[in-house]
């Protein structure tokens, strides 16, 4: 068992139990004694996907005053969003805590508002098969990985939050397709909201759009836009604190006119459009933990995050086999035919 692992409790576990076999039975799973108890839990230690991670020390004032992340809350939280989960008969659901604490956190612990991402997290999958039911590994997305063009920044900015850069600019349509741009791009999320820091303090975004044309522009229809929004505000689970656009040319009012009718009032409130003049991020971003084709000191570099992601690539691909019917379904299909 990893150092630091929570066990759960036996109320908790039973509940697991019930759901990952038939999400029917969880109103009617038995509690599990405390002898038959130790031998489970070594069970579901075998087959847990993530370890969640300890909260340090430093965080913990920090989750509990905006979080509201407390230890009677937590396990509230959970044995709730687990009842929520069941009443969705369609749905499979991961539900070990790795995963719902994922969700608990960006939704500051309102079991009914982690509940709605999760399903949303599920009903992303099911809707857009043309991503999900093919190739959404990190292995194989290797080669998009090598055009650089989306990573998380190795260090935290001033305020400890995580740096995400997407180079959409330098992103070159006749060489990597826009499914796998966006393939590798939701990849890199799901490695950023695996780090528990990056949950209580939040993600800030830099878009950089240098480059930017009008083929960039017919690749991308509305459609695409309102997909990409809805996929990062609505359904995963990160907390976006800013979200800045820099070296974008007139020719991004466009995509701007598009992209801020999908926006809520509050991510919208959060943008920053900086064009050409980097002054104003730098206010926000010391540009000493950005990197050098941002003024920085670092080149850019994503194979460090590209090997995490590697280390991932089993648990991702597993993932798979949850969600709802008709996605599991197919991704079944694929994994036999695969």
């Amino acid at each position: 068992m990893v150092p630091g692992y929570r066990s759960p409790t036996i109320e908790s576990l039973s509940l697991r139990v019930a759901f990952a076999v038939n999400p029917k039975c969880l109103n009617m799973a038995p509690r599990i004694s405390s002898q038959n108890w130790l031998e489970l839990r070594d069970i579901m230690d075998a087959n847990v996907i993530d370890e969640e991670p300890i909260v340090p020390p430093e965080l913990k004032p920090i989750a509990e005053c905006e979080l509201n992340e407390t230890p009677e809350n937590r396990s509230r939280c959970i044995e709730t969003v687990l009842q929520l989960l069941s009443e969705d008969k369609r749905l499979k659901s991961r539900v070990d805590d790795a995963f719902l604490m994922r969700f608990l956190r960006p939704a500051k612990f309102n079991p009914h508002r982690a509940c709605r991402m999760i399903t949303r997290y599920y009903k992303m999958r099911e809707e857009a098969p043309d991503i999900f039911e093919n190739r959404y590994t990190p292995r194989d997305q290797l080669r998009s990985f090598g055009f650089n063009l989306c990573t998380v920044l190795p260090h935290k900015d001033a305020q400890g939050r995580t740096l995400f850069i997407v180079r959409a600019g330098a992103w070159d349509p006749s060489q990597l397709s826009k499914k796998d741009f966006f393939m590798s791009s939701l990849l890199m999320m799901e490695l950023s909201i695996r780090d528990v820091q990056t949950l209580i303090k939040g993600t800030v975004v830099i878009i950089d759009m240098a480059g930017l044309s009008l083929t960039h522009i017919k690749n991308f229809t509305p459609k695409d836009l309102k997909r990409i929004v809805t996929m990062i505000q609505d359904c995963f689970p990160c907390r976006i604190k800013a979200i800045h656009v820099v070296n974008q040319p007139n020719i991004f009012s466009i995509i701007w006119a598009v992209v801020s009718q999908f926006l809520t009032s509050k991510i919208a409130s959060r943008v920053h459009l900086h064009g050409e003049n980097l002054e104003g991020l730098y206010q926000q971003v010391d540009r000493k933990f950005l990197p050098d084709i941002l003024g920085g000191p670092e080149p850019l570099d994503c194979s460090p995050r590209v090997k995490e992601l590697l280390d991932l690539n089993d648990a991702l691909f597993e993932d798979g086999a949850y969600g709802y019917r008709d996605f599991k379904e197919n991704y079944r299909s694929m994994k036999r035919s695969s």
